[in-house]
């Protein structure tokens, strides 16, 4: 794990790094749920490459990823 932030309705969201994938802890959950990235590196949109920090704008309902093997932002 790299990245770690919560939301106002007590979820989890996560980055691994070296497995290349974002996941949701829902609150009261005892298991994760895989949102982002397919747990292999890649550039495709559905991949991610080395995610680190994750920003949320839950006004909008976006999630931000710092996806900084590919050099964008998701």
């Amino acid at each position: 794990p790299y990245g770690v932030v919560g939301d106002s309705q007590g979820n989890i969201y996560v980055s691994h790094n070296n497995c290349n994938t974002v996941v949701k802890w829902p609150f009261n959950s005892t298991t994760s749920v895989r949102i982002g990235g397919t747990g292999t590196a890649g550039p495709a949109a559905n991949q991610l490459s080395s995610p680190r920090h994750i920003s949320l704008d839950e006004e909008n309902g976006f999630i931000y990823v710092a996806d900084t093997g590919n050099h964008r932002i998701q």
